[in-house]
């Protein structure tokens, strides 16, 4: 199922294909089955490139402060807890936490959008709701949806969640504000990391190739990204972020616990301070 969504994402941006028509499609046969409406995801996944560790801007994973996460119970508990990265990616999409949500064009994610953009996320929450239907003609009950799928599903979302998480958050990655963000700045704070066990390869090197995808997100399709990082990493030298994993698995959950989504550094410039008008 992720091997199957990183293809998707690359059709998102553009990459799988030269022809919109043929990324579209492609697009939709990839992530519709995964719950995943193409569209609206391509549309918020934009946002996220555009903005990538924007303190305010980049919702893809909210860079929220202690005080933040603590005004609210479900953000203080949930986020905290072993359940987010397995329901974080379902409360994304559909209940709109924190971009809006992905299957209908009158949130938070589409003000300001024009008619084509809504027009699309109609389109994408229709292959959806096709495939709902399919779901509810082929399972004859619930726990037959979730063996045959949902646990299928849950383990994806897992495995989502800790792939970006990972490629985006550890204890030395800063998020900036309108102060000081930039994009360069911002995408080189992504980190690649080694799964090793022949994982990267399997997840078209999205693990291994992710600092190269955000400098150049609609320009590198997944089969050249290896090629492409053993070109810039020399360039970026000390800048360049990569960490080799002996066991990811027990590294993310150590990651996800010291760090959750408010232990990073916020790299914000200091006002001025007032001098006395006497010195």
């Amino acid at each position: 199922m992720w091997c199957l969504f990183v293809v998707g994402h690359d059709c998102g941006h553009g990459t799988f294909s030269n022809y919109p028509i043929i990324n579209a499609i492609c697009g939709h046969i990839c992530h519709a089955p995964l719950l995943v409406p193409f569209f609206p995801w391509a549309y918020s996944h934009r946002k996220h490139h555009r903005f990538h560790n924007h303190k305010d801007k980049d919702m893809s994973h909210p860079w929220l402060t202690k005080e933040e996460v603590g005004k609210s119970f479900l953000k203080k508990y949930y986020l905290s807890s072993v359940l987010s990265p397995f329901l974080s990616y379902l409360i994304y999409l559909y209940v709109g936490e924190y971009d809006g949500s992905h299957v209908t064009p009158t949130g938070r994610l589409y003000q300001g959008a024009g008619f084509n953009e809504k027009m699309k996320c109609f389109i994408s929450s229709l292959s959806i709701l096709c495939v709902v239907a399919i779901f509810f003609v082929s399972f004859s009950s619930w726990s037959q949806f979730m063996l045959s799928y949902g646990g299928c599903w849950l383990m994806f979302s897992f495995w989502l969640f800790m792939v970006t998480y990972m490629q985006h958050h550890d204890e030395k990655v800063i998020a900036y504000d309108d102060s000081n963000w930039d994009f360069f700045s911002g995408a080189l704070q992504t980190v690649d990391r080694k799964f090793g066990f022949g994982i990267d390869r399997v997840h078209h090197n999205i693990t291994d190739g992710h600092v190269v995808h955000h400098l150049f997100f609609t320009q590198i399709p997944h089969y050249h990204l290896k090629r492409a990082t053993k070109a810039i990493a020399p360039l970026l030298k000390e800048q360049y972020k990569f960490v080799t994993h002996k066991i990811f698995f027990k590294d993310f959950w150590s990651i996800f616990f010291k760090v959750k989504f408010s232990n990073w550094n916020l790299n914000k410039l200091e006002e001025p301070k007032e001098t006395d008008s006497n010195h």
